[in-house]
């Protein structure tokens, strides 16, 4: 069964070869053996990393030290007492903010709507890439790409690629990626370890946790956002991902293709490398090899997506390591 990995042949030429190998491999240096790689780290719960705090309350919590001082101020004994005492009033004071507000939105015209001779426009709103990701068109010509093999087209992704710093690439058969994506619209968020080897921790090396977000900008460019758990902890949603995965459904339709690119950011921390390893431990969850160990997988995504009592980053570590 194809994974991400073996989805792409090996080009013709030794010369096509050796540049495809580069884009894909990488540096011989680049980890352990999986099997070398039994962790003694401590690793954080993140069981309810998904759920925010609420604006209302992520306000109320930055001032909540100068409410209670006012509250005592007034002879009250805490913030609660202070706004038992005043419910009555904010009670009121919300009913007659939503009732401008309604008015507004009723006195505010109607937008105007679309020409009735562009039936068409909604869809080409859908399937135009948002700000930053960059068109298929512009990176391929696909008129003469249309007219060539899925494998030959596979093999110029990769090549086009190994020449640009700091990107990784792939092509997976159409199937695969409904496996995928329909798993990522069950679990958008999950997280997968990175091993960190240093002179100063052999084998086992220290484990570095990464956060994963599936986005949905359009239905052709689904997006997947790598983010250190770490960087995520601190800024939320706010976080910048260091590696941005865009997927290009161009050719779905008429090759079987779907056509990946991978974005790394310089000088975060992770290299083109650690995010081909994250890329490769995101198919055991989400690709067809999910469906090969009896449910463990599915399962822990399970736990994740619900923040159930049982999940444990240990045992994603575990299947991580697992040699399928």
């Amino acid at each position: 069964m194809h994974t991400l990995a073996t989805a792409v042949r090996a080009p013709r030429s030794s010369a096509a070869r050796r540049g495809a190998a580069a884009a894909v491999r990488g540096p011989p240096q680049a980890r352990l053996p999986p099997w070398q790689q039994r962790r003694w780290a401590a690793v954080l719960d993140v069981r309810f990393l998904a759920t925010q705090m609420p604006p209302a309350r992520r306000v109320l919590e930055q001032y909540r030290e100068k409410l209670n001082r006012k509250a005592k101020e007034e002879g009250f004994r805490n913030l609660e007492e202070l706004t038992e005492r005043y419910r009555a009033r904010i009670e009121k004071v919300k009913r007659e903010e939503t009732a401008v507000a309604g008015a507004e939105a009723v006195a505010a015209p109607p937008p105007p709507l679309p020409p009735a001779s562009s039936p068409s426009l909604p869809v080409q709103h859908q399937t135009t890439p948002p700000p930053g990701i960059k068109p298929l068109p512009s990176i391929l010509d696909l008129p003469k790409i249309s007219v060539l093999p899925p494998a030959t087209i596979s093999d110029l992704w990769r090549l086009h690629h190994a020449t640009i710093p700091n990107t990784l690439s792939a092509s997976i058969p159409l199937s695969t990626f409904t496996t995928m994506t329909t798993l990522a619209q069950q679990h958008p968020c999950f997280i997968l370890p990175l091993p960190r080897p240093s002179p100063s921790h052999p084998a086992p090396p220290p484990l570095e946790i990464h956060f994963l977000q599936w986005t949905f900008p359009t239905p052709h460019h689904p997006t997947l956002l790598i983010t250190s758990l770490a960087d995520y902890k601190l800024h939320n949603e706010y976080s910048t991902p260091h590696t941005t995965l865009t997927h290009y459904l161009d050719l779905a339709a008429s090759k079987d293709l779907v056509l990946l690119r991978g974005d790394v950011m310089p000088n975060r921390g992770v290299g083109v490398e650690d995010a081909r390893w994250l890329v490769m431990c995101l198919q055991k969850f989400y690709g067809p090899q999910g469906e090969m160990d009896g449910g463990r997988r599915r399962a822990l995504l399970e736990a994740f997506t619900k923040g159930a009592e049982g999940f444990k980053v240990e045992h994603v570590v575990e299947e991580v390591e697992r040699i399928d």
